[in-house]
């Protein structure tokens, strides 16, 4: 959260580049949130903060690209998405420094996800389907952090897939 003295210094604003398509997905979790609803598009945005309020400033540029939903997992989307963030920095940071006046869109509606959900998203529980365990995995999935988990006795152990692991294994050769 950037606190009111901060969002203040720069003469031409304070913006943010987000990893999700805003206003849709706002706060933690976004990548979490396009495998967990199956989206086929992702992407990342531009917008001013103009408040303490999380992704809440008008938006500035959007880019969408394509995914694939069922073998996305939370890492490799991030992987796909920071490249793409980057080149949409290199598109607008000098017009941004350089004018005072950015054509912007509302940012109204979308869904903000907090720490919280995101703590209780990441619970599977044995009576989900082998489906929804498998999507939270994926969703979830993203080393060296805790992911999709069971609880037992107290014991958090985290979940992976052997299709996850295969991806781990080509990738390490």
């Amino acid at each position: 959260v950037i606190r009111k003295p901060l969002i203040a210094l720069g003469r031409n604003g304070c913006v943010n580049y987000h990893n999700a398509i805003l206003p849709n997905y706002k706060g933690l979790g976004g990548y979490n949130l396009a495998i967990l609803n199956e989206l086929d598009k992702w992407g990342s945005s531009v917008h001013y903060i103009n408040s303490e309020a999380i992704d809440a400033g008008p938006i500035i540029n959007v880019q969408t690209f394509p995914i694939n939903p069922s073998t996305e997992t939370a890492y490799s989307l991030d992987q796909k998405t920071q490249p793409r963030m980057f080149a949409q920095f290199k598109k607008t940071i000098l017009p941004l420094i350089k004018s005072r006046i950015v054509k912007t869109v509302p940012n109204t509606g979308g869904i903000y996800f907090s720490k919280a959900d995101y703590d209780m998203y990441k619970k599977v529980t044995l009576d989900e389907t082998t489906t929804e365990i498998t999507k939270k995995i994926r969703a979830f999935w993203y080393p060296p952090y805790d992911g999709a988990y069971i609880e037992k006795n107290g014991k958090r152990f985290t979940l992976v897939t052997p299709e996850i692991l295969k991806t781990i294994k080509r990738n390490s050769n």
